[in-house]
């Protein structure tokens, strides 16, 4: 919800299917099933990429979260 025009703003996503990350708006998304926000980051259960995504608040750079030694 944006404070000044009182409306609900993407932040994330650029509204086409896709797995690319980038900044805000660049960034794709397949189907974004939950959101978290932890210690300055959203993190996006992205449902049809069966990924999790994670976006720092303060850039809002997107990439594709990962954990090494899990399969």
């Amino acid at each position: 919800m944006h404070p000044h025009i009182r409306e609900a703003v993407s932040l994330l996503g650029s509204g086409r299917p896709g797995s690319a990350g980038g900044v805000g708006s660049e960034a794709e998304f397949r189907e974004p099933g939950g959101i978290s926000v932890v210690a300055g980051h959203i993190y996006v259960a992205d449902t049809n990429n069966h990924a999790i995504r994670v976006a720092a608040l303060g850039t809002l750079e997107v990439s594709t979260l990962e954990i090494k030694g899990l399969k």
